[in-house]
């Protein structure tokens, strides 16, 4: 019966570890972006923003993205990270209040 204990540990074991596992391979994939990604990002929409207005002057583009009420990538990404990080926060002071684990 020891060797149905052992191997039912094991199992067991080896189910955590496989969790384990699979979080840290959602984490490597999960959606998480370099400095250098987000201004790759921004350059590519600024770049676009230049040849819709045929200007190279930065001054005019920046001019017309906050006239226009348009957020370069990097700046939304904080926002809806700032919003995300909020809610969360919410929710975990409501399960401490009501003490849910």
């Amino acid at each position: 019966m020891s060797v149905f204990r052992s191997e039912t540990v094991f199992e067991d074991k080896n189910r955590h570890v496989t969790a384990v596992n699979n979080c840290h391979a959602f984490d490597q994939v999960s959606f998480s972006l370099t400095v250098s990604d987000m201004k790759s990002l921004d350059f590519t929409v600024t770049r676009f923003l230049m040849k819709l207005f045929r200007s190279s002057n930065i001054n005019l583009i920046n001019d017309s993205r906050y006239y226009f009420n348009f957020e370069l990538p990097s700046e939304l990404l904080m926002k809806r990270k700032d919003k995300f990080t909020e809610k969360f926060m919410a929710s975990q002071r409501l399960l401490d209040y009501f003490a849910i684990q």
